[in-house]
């Protein structure tokens, strides 16, 4: 995480009009959103790495993926049949983890996701009545921005353009969604056989209906913004109970984000609520003897 971090500050990921425009006109609630995003990405990274480097734990996703999740990526392939879908299916070219060059360029992507949200920074930061065109716009306008750089590697503006997407649900929103519908009107017979894709050629290609860096930062984005204690407009979740209400309406009610990944981030975050929960216990001082030994404690008052 230090390496990765320190690396993309001595980049010049941030010389883009829009970035400094963010920091001038934001009052921080953004741009601190961006640095969660992408700390919570590149640790959940490492996580999601050290989960399939296991063998043991892969297999566990194959012996319920028929039970757990078969149904719920079948809505999403219908043209294949059902008893064909499995985790390479899914992910193209099977889970593996994530190498040194793409996880860099990857948290390039997280850190900069909403570098869109520049061009209205008073309606993102603001009271306003919902407006879906403005909020449309900020992924319109993050996406051109950093395609249209040299610096910027291009996972991290098909992450900035993409992290909305939903997997097609009408609530969704970004650029692949109508570059896969004009792609079909010219190859009509054309079907997409992967869910998600590590690599840009798939995607690309449009043989996936989804990128992976893309699909996990739609968790990690949902679940900071329900968890956020700076939203005007929202009294800030629990995170269990932001996880139980993205489990409900966009896994079980609607397929936006992905049921696996989200699985394996509902593990990461209880694994890292529990190690917070015995740090705090382990830093309330527990009542000792002072030297007289009368038993009372030292915190006590006199």
């Amino acid at each position: 995480m230090v390496k990765s971090s320190a690396q993309l500050m001595t980049t010049n990921v941030f010389s883009n009009e829009l970035m400094n425009t963010l920091v001038e006109k934001s009052n921080g609630t953004i741009v601190q959103h961006m640095t969660r995003v992408y700390l919570n990405g590149i640790a959940f990274l490492s996580y999601y790495n050290n989960l399939v480097s296991k063998s043991s734990a892969i297999q566990k996703l194959r012996i319920s993926f028929a039970s757990k999740y078969r149904p719920f990526y079948h809505a999403l392939l219908p043209h294949i049949e059902i008893d064909k879908l499995s985790l390479e299916r899914v992910f193209f070219g099977g889970m593996r983890a994530i190498t040194p060059e793409l996880y860099f360029k990857w948290a390039v992507g997280f850190l900069i996701h909403d570098i869109g949200k520049a061009s209205a920074v008073e309606y993102h930061e603001g009271e306003s009545a919902y407006d879906r065109n403005t909020v449309i716009d900020h992924v319109k306008q993050g996406y051109k921005s950093l395609m249209a750089k040299t610096n910027y590697p291009v996972e991290a503006s098909l992450i900035t353009g993409y992290h909305h997407e939903y997997y097609g649900d009408s609530a969704g929103y970004g650029y692949f969604r109508a570059y896969l519908q004009q792609y079909k009107k010219q190859n009509p017979e054309a079907k997409q056989d992967y869910c998600i894709t590590y690599e840009l050629e798939p995607i690309l290609d449009y043989k996936a209906i989804a990128y992976f860096p893309a699909k996990v930062l739609e968790i990690i984005d949902v679940y900071d913004s329900l968890t956020d204690p700076n939203r005007i407009y929202r009294k800030a979740m629990t995170p269990q109970d932001a996880l139980a209400m993205m489990r409900e309406e966009f896994v079980q009610k609607h397929r936006k984000i992905d049921a696996i990944l989200f699985d394996i981030f509902a593990d990461f975050i209880n694994e890292k609520e529990s190690v917070n929960l015995q740090t705090r216990s382990s830093a309330v001082p527990s009542p000792t003897a002072d030297k007289q030994g009368n038993g009372r404690s030292k915190f006590s008052p006199a």
